[in-house]
């Protein structure tokens, strides 16, 4: 069972960040808030980005975009991304397609969520130790 966050520093920075967020006219509010994309809820959306946070330290999604406008937010199989760094060293990332074969996309097109655990190049689970990985894994269904 999921308990309420309790921390006020937490509950407060949550606060602020929503008040800017609808402040602002920010396109990704839309997506965000209503649906990602056609076929996910945004619940569904952010639960599966913070899944991959958690267990493997960061989270990827494709901006779809026509005409220059991101239109949907497409969530990424961890395991299907290779962050690199260009000619430039700007963040690039080879995403491996379904049917075979793969795709480079620029920084503009990948919405990369990193983790604090990250950082070091480890992920949340991880750095807890190996006695509380299995009980993620169940909680989070990839057990």
């Amino acid at each position: 069972m999921l308990k309420p966050v309790r921390n006020f520093v937490v509950l407060r920075a949550n606060h602020l960040l929503f008040e800017c967020v609808e402040e602002r006219p920010d396109p990704l509010y839309r997506l965000l808030h209503d649906r990602p994309n056609p076929w996910t809820s945004s619940t569904s959306f952010i639960q599966d980005m913070e899944k991959d946070c958690v267990l493997e330290g960061r989270a990827y999604a494709l901006a779809n975009r026509v005409d220059g406008r991101i239109i949907e937010l497409i969530k990424l199989d961890y395991a299907s991304v290779t962050p690199d760094f260009d000619a430039n060293q700007e963040p690039i990332y080879h995403v491996a397609l379904k049917g075979g074969g793969r795709k480079v996309y620029g920084w503009q097109d990948i919405l990369d969520v990193p983790t604090l655990g990250n950082l070091a190049g480890r992920s949340t689970s991880a750095t807890c130790g190996c006695r509380c990985r299995p009980a993620l894994l169940r909680t989070c269904g990839k057990w």
